[in-house]
C-alpha cells in the first residue's frame, strides 16, 4: 500500500515535469509527517529541513549528502516559486479530489495515508508546494526557444542513411595490413560486421562520422575510437526511407514517454512529426540547463547550513 500511495501521488503531482526534476521532487513528497518535535537538519534561508525529512528521503545508491544536496535545491526552487506564483484552495481541491479518484474508494486513500504516516494536512501542502514549483518550471519552458536554423540543421541528420560492413581490430599494424588489403584485393580474410541502414544520430558520434564521410563502396582509413581501430566500407547511401523514418519517429515516442494515437501518413508528414519532437527534445535540454543555472544563483545568494548527526548543539 504504501509503494502504491507513492507512485499515484508521483504520477499526478508530476505529470509533464521532465523525467530528472521530477525526481528530484519526488524526494520531498514521500515522506513522514512533520513532527513539532523533530531535529532541524537544514537551515535553507528561512526555511527548514528535518531530520525525519531526510531520513525518509534516503534511497539505495544515492548517499545522504547527495539528498540534502537535492531536497536544497527543491527549497531554493519553492521559495523563488513563491516570489512569482501563488496557489488557491480550489486547485488544491481539485488535485486532491484526483489522487482520491485515483484510488477509487476514498476509505483506501486515508489507509493509505495513515499507514505511511501522512495526513491531509500535509499532503495538501505538498500539493500546493508542487503545483509552485510546476509553475515556475512551466514559465521557464515557455521561454525556451530553438533556433530555426539549428532546428533544420538537426532534421537534416535524419534525411539521409547508409547501410555500412566495419571491421574491429586491437592492433593498429592490424588494422593497417587489413586497410591494404582491402585496397588491393576488395575483399580480407577478417571478419567483418554488418549495419543495416541508419541515420548519423543513431550511431556513437564518432563512428558516424567516419561512415557519412565516406561515398558508396569507399573504405575508411583505420581510425582510432577509444583503444580499438576500425575500418569502415560504405556499401549504400540514400535518402531516408518512409519505414526507416517511421521507426525514428517511434523511437522518439518512446523516449518521451509520448503515446502515438494517430500516425501520420507520408513521408513530409513523418518529417514535419520528427522535428517536432527534436524541437522537444531540445527544449528539455535548455529548460534542464536553465533550471541548473538558476539553482547555482539562488546557492550563491542563499544562507544555507547543515547541521552534522554528530553535532548536538546548534
Amino acid at each position: 500500500m504504501k509503494r502504491k500511495l507513492k507512485i499515484k501521488i508521483f504520477d499526478l503531482i508530476y505529470g509533464g515535469v521532465m523525467k530528472k526534476i521530477a525526481f528530484l521532487l519526488f524526494l520531498q513528497v514521500a515522506q513522514v509527517s512533520f513532527c513539532l518535535a523533530d531535529g532541524i537538519r537544514v537551515w535553507v534561508n528561512d526555511g527548514v529541513i528535518t531530520e525525519s525529512e531526510v531520513a525518509a528521503s534516503l534511497l539505495p545508491g544515492i548517499s545522504e549528502e547527495q539528498v540534502i544536496d537535492m531536497m536544497i535545491n527543491q527549497m531554493l526552487l519553492l521559495q523563488e516559486a513563491r516570489k512569482g506564483f501563488s496557489v488557491t484552495k480550489e486547485e488544491i481541491n481539485e488535485r486532491l479530489a484526483r489522487l482520491k479518484e485515483d484510488f477509487g474508494k476514498e476509505e483506501e486513500f486515508y489507509a493509505a495515508l495513515s499507514l505511511q504516516g501522512i495526513d491531509e494536512s500535509y499532503l495538501r501542502k505538498k500539493i500546493e508546494e508542487e503545483i509552485l514549483k510546476q509553475r515556475l518550471v512551466s514559465s521557464l519552458r515557455e521561454k525556451m526557444a530553438v533556433p530555426e536554423e539549428r532546428l533544420v540543421e538537426k532534421l537534416s541528420e535524419y534525411c539521409e542513411e547508409m547501410q555500412v560492413s566495419y571491421l574491429v581490430f586491437e592492433q593498429k599494424q592490424e588494422a593497417d595490413d587489413c586497410f591494404l588489403e582491402l585496397k588491393q584485393r576488395g575483399t580480407t580474410t577478417n571478419p567483418v560486421k554488418e549495419i543495416d541502414f541508419f541515420c548519423a544520430p543513431e550511431m556513437r558520434e564518432e563512428f558516424s562520422k567516419i561512415c557519412f564521410s565516406l561515398e558508396e563502396d569507399q573504405i575508411s582509413h583505420p581510425t582510432p575510437i577509444d583503444d580499438k581501430f576500425y575500418i569502415v566500407i560504405c556499401k549504400k547511401r540514400q535518402p531516408t526511407s518512409t519505414e526507416s523514418l517511421a521507426r525514428i519517429r517511434e523511437e522518439f515516442l518512446l523516449e518521451s514517454g509520448r503515446i502515438d494515437l494517430e500516425k501520420p501518413q507520408g513521408r513530409e508528414k513523418i518529417l514535419d512529426g520528427i522535428l517536432e519532437l527534436i524541437e522537444e527534445r531540445m527544449k528539455a535540454g535548455l529548460l534542464e540547463k536553465r533550471i541548473s543555472e538558476l539553482i547555482k544563483g539562488l546557492r550563491e545568494k542563499a544562507y544555507i547550513k547543515i547541521k552534522k548527526w554528530n553535532q548536538q548543539n546548534y
